[in-house]
């Protein structure tokens, strides 16, 4: 049997309103920390 894992996007920083998902975007210092919590 697979385990499967559904994991939400983490917090980004989007200041200049970028369309996410057509140019890449960086994390936000709290989506950086929501990343690390995921990965444990």
């Amino acid at each position: 049997m697979k385990t499967f894992y559904l994991v939400r996007h983490a917090q980004y920083d989007n200041p200049l309103n970028i369309l996410v998902g057509r140019l890449p975007v960086v994390l936000s210092s709290e989506g950086v920390a929501e990343a690390v919590k995921i990965s444990k």
